[in-house]
């Protein structure tokens, strides 16, 4: 299916943003005394909307909006978009699940989720670069 990984980007951004809305309701019942069963980070909440829904839905909007090569392979391919989609989506969940792990789990969850983050950003950069080209004035 062409351009899967653009809808996975926008799909999985808007999940994420019922997600870190839950999440804020959670801190704010603890916040005025309603006890909840769960303890949620700031981090965290900020987290999952920021990366996860803000970040991912600029990285589909802007691979699904910038203009693809005319004459040539377009950039990402299928393969190279759900890599990134991958990449980017695993570094969120074991970035996320660390925050309810033990000490000893905690620091591998955590930097293998950020290190995976990283890499889905230097893959969109990639990816993105070669879309941006001079705007072309007809007269």
């Amino acid at each position: 299916m062409q351009f899967l990984y653009i809808r996975l980007l926008l799909r999985t951004s808007i999940l994420y943003l019922a997600i870190g809305t839950i999440l804020g309701l959670f801190r704010a019942f603890a916040k005025v005394g309603l006890a909840t069963a769960i303890v949620v980070p700031l981090t965290l909440h900020i987290h999952i909307l920021t990366i996860g829904f803000l970040l991912q839905l600029i990285m589909g909007v802007a691979l699904w909006m910038f203009p693809r090569l005319s004459g040539g392979k377009v950039i990402p391919q299928e393969k190279g978009g759900l890599t990134l989609y991958l990449l980017l989506n695993t570094g969120i969940i074991l970035r996320s699940t660390s925050y309810f792990l033990s000490e000893e789990l905690f620091k591998p969850f955590y930097s293998i989720g950020i290190i995976l983050q990283v890499l889905s950003i230097f893959l969109f950069i990639y990816f993105i670069a070669f879309r941006i080209r001079k705007v072309s004035v007809s007269r």
